[in-house]
């Protein structure tokens, strides 16, 4: 496998796949191109077929549908809805919600933010246990963490929302 030529450049792992599919499918159906919503919403419908997304009766494979552009209170749902049903994808989706945060205008910064804070619950189950596997999750998770951290001091716009989202006890993190 060639590595990266440059910064831009990210190598993608296997396990990395339904982590940034679905952030994609999310940040982009709330575009304001409608050809680039019906895409992403249709890209979500095969993603949750692919790798069996628990989303309820809420995706239908439609071919002409019309999404409204202001979706957020959808797209929060679905990924409510996979984020209590995949935990297991809770780090790379989180990782990947970063990314398209830096690289999306403003509105849909904002609706990255929105889609990720249901995720951020799960960050405890990946520092409880100790193995090797672990560790890995365990970096991972303060990778996250020191992502949340330095956007909520550069961003003083955005740090209300993550404040006012619920987070286990550090106890248990």
């Amino acid at each position: 496998m060639a590595k990266p030529s440059n910064m831009s450049e990210r190598t993608i792992r296997p396990n990395d796949v339904p982590g940034r599919l679905l952030n994609m499918a999310l940040l982009n159906i709330g575009s304001v191109d409608p050809s680039l919503r019906l895409a992403a919403y249709n890209l979500l419908y095969a993603i949750s077929i692919t790798f069996h997304f628990e989303v309820g009766n809420q995706l239908l494979d439609a071919r002409d549908l019309c999404l409204p552009a202001n979706s957020t209170a959808f797209i929060v749902n679905i990924s409510e809805k996979i984020a209590q049903n995949q935990q297991s994808l809770t780090l790379e989706f989180l990782s990947e919600c970063f990314i398209g945060f830096q690289k999306s205008s403003e509105p849909l910064r904002y609706l990255c933010l929105d889609y990720m804070m249901p995720w951020l619950p799960n960050l405890s189950k990946f520092c409880q246990n100790s193995s090797v596997e672990n560790d890995k999750d365990t970096l991972k998770t303060k990778e996250v963490l020191r992502n949340l951290i330095d956007l909520t001091v550069a961003r003083t716009d955005v740090s209300c929302s993550i404040r006012n989202t619920p987070f286990p006890p550090p106890s248990r993190l």
